[in-house]
């Protein structure tokens, strides 16, 4: 994974002590709160309190469904309750179903199919669903734009409730009713809602706005569907979520009990970050792997024998999902190595033929995480159609990059971050170099990671826990906080387990531990004595009922380095070498001399290559930040002259038995401008 531009907050600790004084907020909270722009006693107090419960009649269109939805139960009309696949529209449609189940409803569900149904209403499944008899349908989690499907089912006589909490992107289907918070004209109150939220206010408004009863029967589904789905954890949600991780750990439903043994999870506290990567990723899974029904009917089950058999189904799902990914990861490896302009492309664009289309968005996420850029993953199936997934990293809308692109698309959506499309197998090649071109257009965005405050190593202790705990839940909108230690001094470098690794690190007498996961020793590219910063989140670890800090360290970088000054030569280079900006005259004051040339070849020579990136390679040959625009320069030309060649892991190794070569050989040097 690339190192990312850290923006440290400047944060104002007198301020922060007289917040904490007025909200009876911990002082290291007040201070992340600080930084996180909560400056006023009331912003703080709004937080740690959340905003209050709103009526769920504050949603336009919540009196019609409720109306129409009564008189169906009174009537004993037949309704079903249209769902989604992951983890959101399964907990969604658990909630209302039970709900109306419950009432004595006449209700089924419907969950399309991943594969073949695809997301959202689809007129096979309409058509099904009229020949069951349904008078009523219901969605969960999808809708907002099914307008075609919308008018379809009026046409067949049956009536539409659509609760949805995505963004509406043109005229509102025709309905009963259209309960979403990111209607256009919706006030933006509830914007934060999970397709789960808005099915809980929508039983919340059927119960007479009896929340507090609602929340201790569905709280658990609506924290795990809007965990899952990965909304901000602030507002209502914030009080909603921690209604859902008390009814999860103090009082769980068999699913939960079952999906805890299943895991290997066992007796822990099941906090939003565990929710986020133990149970919503087993729920997903079925969705993703085959069916998500399973997943359904063992959140609905209260037989414990019946939900401990469908958890290991989930288990199951999640391991084949797992060999999927990594069969389809290490497939993409191979084609890099074939074809390095895969990844050195601004947006990664790769495809094959018969890739789970469940899991292509998980492997596009671990791309754009592990190269720094957004990836475009295709499956391609064997009608030569590709499904793709997208990802990308903060300032970079893949959004805005396939509507660009998209008279090469057959259908493409999303937002800013992820997005999917389909493509003819035919044009891949053409959207590749076209969503590229569209990138050289745009400024070029680097992954940023934002620092909360800076830490004293000597004040980590159990009390830093506690603060810690003062800000719980995290998740979007309010992550996990991120601490910087600066000036720490590495004191050895040990292996733990399998492929990681343990610092003992030092400053002012004061000695901690911390880990760095997914590095191995050979791969970690600083020594002991070197002093570094590093960016690091404190979580609580116990043992044997012994309480103590964890330290996971998230990106280190040599102490006091300039990130705004090496990030911006770092584009520099890129632009230069892409031949963004190649026009000589702007380029020629980047031209390695003969001298730099053969100090750079001396020095690779010496270390047997180079295994790093340029950042390390410039501190280890003591260069300043400007001078690494020069250093990748040199790098690029020693590659055309096959004095060395150019690593997938961003290092170099020394190419054997190399030519006597002259240096105004190469194209790159005399394009910028090198003479002997």
């Amino acid at each position: 994974m690339p190192r990312r531009k850290w923006i440290t907050a400047e944060t104002d600790k007198e301020k922060a002590a007289l917040l904490a004084a007025e909200t009876g907020a911990d002082s290291l909270a007040a201070l992340i709160l600080l930084s996180r722009g909560y400056d006023t006693p009331q912003k703080i107090r709004d937080f740690l309190s959340g905003t209050g419960l709103s009526s769920p009649f504050c949603l336009k269109d919540m009196d019609k469904a409720v109306e129409r939805i009564l008189r169906a139960v009174d009537n004993f009309e037949r309704i079903t309750v249209y769902g989604d696949y992951d983890a959101d529209g399964v907990t969604a449609t658990a909630i209302l179903y039970s709900y109306l189940d419950l009432m004595g409803a006449n209700v089924d569900y419907v969950i399309p199919s991943r594969e073949s149904d695809g997301y959202g209403l689809n007129f096979e499944l309409i058509d099904m669903i009229k020949q069951r008899g349904t008078n009523l349908i219901i969605t969960v989690d999808n809708g907002i734009n099914s307008v075609k499907e919308a008018k379809y089912i009026k046409e067949l006589g049956m009536d539409l409730i659509i609760t949805d909490h995505h963004i509406q992107s043109g005229e509102l289907p025709d309905a009963a009713a259209v309960v979403n918070p990111h209607r256009t004209d919706e006030t933006g109150q509830l914007s934060m809602l999970s397709g789960a939220g808005v099915a809980f206010k929508l039983v919340c408004a059927l119960e007479g706005e009896d929340t507090e009863n609602m929340l201790q029967d569905y709280a658990d589904l609506l924290a795990i569907g809007t965990i899952a789905d990965i909304v901000p954890l602030c507002g209502e949600n914030r009080a909603l979520i921690a209604a859902g991780l008390r009814c999860i750990n103090e009082a769980p439903r068999p699913a939960i009990e079952a999906i805890r043994a299943a895991s290997g999870f066992g007796g822990r506290y099941f906090s939003s970050r565990a929710v986020a990567f133990t149970i919503a990723p087993r729920i997903n899974a079925a969705g993703r792997m085959g069916s998500a029904e399973s997943a359904l009917k063992l959140l609905l089950s209260e037989d414990y024998d019946e939900a401990f058999r469908l958890a290991e189904v989930l288990e199951k799902a999640n391991k084949d999902r797992l060999e999927a990914e990594k069969r389809i990861y290490d497939e993409i490896e191979r084609i890099f190595d074939k074809d390095p302009s895969l990844y050195q492309d601004r947006v990664i664009v790769v495809s094959g033929s018969g890739w789970h289309p469940g899991v292509i968005g998980i492997v596009a996420a671990r791309l754009c995480e592990r190269y720094g850029k957004p990836a475009v993953v295709i499956s391609v199936d064997e009608d030569n159609i590709g499904r793709a997934s997208a990802r990308s990293i903060e300032g970079f809308s893949i959004f805005e990059a396939l509507k660009a692109t998209g008279d090469l698309l057959s259908h493409y959506g999303g937002h800013t971050l992820a997005a999917g499309f389909t493509i003819e197998e035919g044009k891949i090649s053409e959207f590749r170099k076209a969503v590229n071109e569209y990138a050289g257009t745009v400024k070029r965005a680097v992954p940023t990671l934002f620092i909360d405050c800076r830490l004293n190593p000597k004040y980590i202790s159990n009390s830093v826990l506690e603060s810690l705990e003062f800000l719980e839940p995290y998740g979007a909108g309010n992550p996990t906080p991120v601490f910087g230690l600066f000036g720490m001094e590495i004191q050895s470098v040990r292996p733990v387990g399998n492929g990681h690794i343990r610092l003992l690190l030092s400053r002012d007498g004061t000695r901690i531990d911390a880990v760095k996961f997914g590095v191995s020793v050979d791969e970690f590219p600083y020594a002991v004595g070197d002093r570094v910063d590093l960016a690091v989140v404190i979580e609580k670890n116990e043992y044997m009922g012994t309480i103590r800090p964890s330290i996971q360290i998230k990106d280190i970088r040599f102490a006091g380095t300039d990130d705004e000054a090496l990030f911006e030569n770092l584009i520099k280079y890129e632009e230069i070498s892409s031949r963004e900006a190649s026009v000589k005259e702007k380029c020629s004051p980047y031209c390695p001399t003969r001298e730099f040339m053969g100090n750079l070849f001396r020095f690779l020579r010496a270390n047997g290559g180079w295994r790093h990136d340029l950042e390390i390679l410039s501190y280890r040959m003591g260069l300043e930040p400007s001078e690494i625009v020069k250093l990748g320069l040199a790098l690029d030309a020693l590659c055309e002259l096959q004095l060395i060649y150019r690593l997938k892991t961003g290092g170099y190794a020394m190419a054997e038995n190399p030519k006597k070569v002259q240096l105004c050989s190469s194209k790159i040097l005399t394009n910028l401008g090198y003479t002997e």
